[in-house]
């Protein structure tokens, strides 16, 4: 091809400068062609390291060092490569104990100040921790409802700042039918989003909380302590998220400012979705940070809030989605923290389920 475009060229006989030029003008759009077409080719399988695999090496499947979730391979820490198989070269210190051959989530560490370091990955954050440390962040989590401000239930769980992120809740369907929120704490979202946008359709509320009975029992503005959410029908489920596998049952799922909170950030994603019937609607909110010392400056320590997830892990979640809003943009409250931290506020219809390897 570019020898035709050449003895064009030259048949012409213009200027010589004007020949060299244009050749090497053909040359170089030439090579930025093929170039792209290579980087377009292998982004489709890309290291864990640049976004993770869709293919399963022989003799190493995904399972033996990571996880799949939403046809993507996470790594374990302490590893990488499409299917997880290369040792990560790190920092990891010799007392996180779990960081072995085969990782165990069920045994104690010595020190729980290093947790986050030795259950961070360079790609994903912090998305699981061992149950003993989400059980500690959960002791601290009641004592600090149990000893809150009594004005705190007026305004919630960062409640207007998600009114301000959700602009109002403006996005959300007028029917959402049988609702469930997942990781509803001791007043709900629910509550505040059904009290700002008015004549919603809910049919029945279900509640899913680790610690809805102690919150019941001693949370006195617990505002589902008698049992019922407003004028709704209620069920209140005592459960992790991670737990609550229930397959198609709800037609909307509300889940905001949660997954910090959670024993395992990809199971818990998972179980959101598997919920949702298809063509259902997810109402979510998290916060997503690019470094350790971002999510240290927005959480604090370790003691509430395990789990510091990148974008990564979000990213494959929200793509089964449809969008009926999405906003990214900080809200006062983050700006005024000024700890480089990012909210995602979603609204989406479920696409029809596909076989995603979960």
């Amino acid at each position: 091809m570019f020898t035709k475009l050449w003895r064009r060229v030259r048949q012409r006989r213009p200027n010589a400068t004007i020949v060299r030029t244009t050749f090497l003008a053909i040359v170089i759009v030439g090579l930025y062609a093929l170039s792209d077409m290579h980087v377009t080719s292998m982004t489709k399988g890309e290291d864990v390291g640049k976004g993770n695999s869709l293919e399963k090496a022989p003799n190493c499947p995904c399972e033996k060092h990571g996880t799949w979730h939403f046809r993507t391979c996470f790594c374990h820490p302490g590893y990488t490569g499409a299917t997880c198989c290369d040792k990560l070269q790190s920092s990891y210190d010799d007392d996180c104990v779990n960081i072995k051959q085969d990782i165990t989530y069920d045994k104690d560490m010595e020190k729980t100040d290093i947790a986050a370091q030795c259950f961070h990955h360079p790609l994903t954050g912090v998305a699981r921790v061992p149950l003993f440390l989400w059980s500690h962040a959960q002791e601290n989590e009641k004592r600090v409802w149990y000893n809150h401000d009594s004005n705190v239930a007026g305004v919630g769980d960062r409640m207007l700042e998600h009114v301000e992120g959700f602009e109002g809740y403006r996005g959300v369907p007028q029917f959402l039918g049988n609702l469930v929120e997942i990781g509803a704490g001791p007043f709900t979202q629910t509550k505040y989003m059904v009290e700002t946008r008015r004549h919603l359709n809910i049919s029945h509320v279900t509640l899913v909380e680790p610690l809805a009975k102690e919150y019941m029992k001693n949370v006195a503005d617990c505002t589902y302590k008698e049992g019922r959410l407003l004028s709704y029908p209620t069920t209140i489920i005592s459960s992790k998220g991670e737990d609550f596998l229930q397959t198609k049952q709800f037609d909307t799922v509300v889940s905001m400012n949660v997954i910090e909170h959670v024993q395992d950030a990809l199971v818990f994603l998972d179980n959101l979705y598997n919920s949702i019937k298809d063509g259902g609607t997810l109402i979510w909110h998290e916060r997503y940070y690019m470094d350790n010392e971002s999510a240290d400056c927005a959480l604090g320590d370790n003691k509430l809030h395990p789990i510091r997830i990148t974008r990564h892990v979000i990213e494959p979640f929200l793509h089964m989605f449809d969008p009926l809003f999405y906003n990214v943009r900080q809200t006062l409250s983050m700006f005024f923290r000024s700890c480089n931290e990012t909210g995602v506020y979603f609204i989406g219809r479920k696409r029809p389920s596909l076989n995603n390897n979960l």
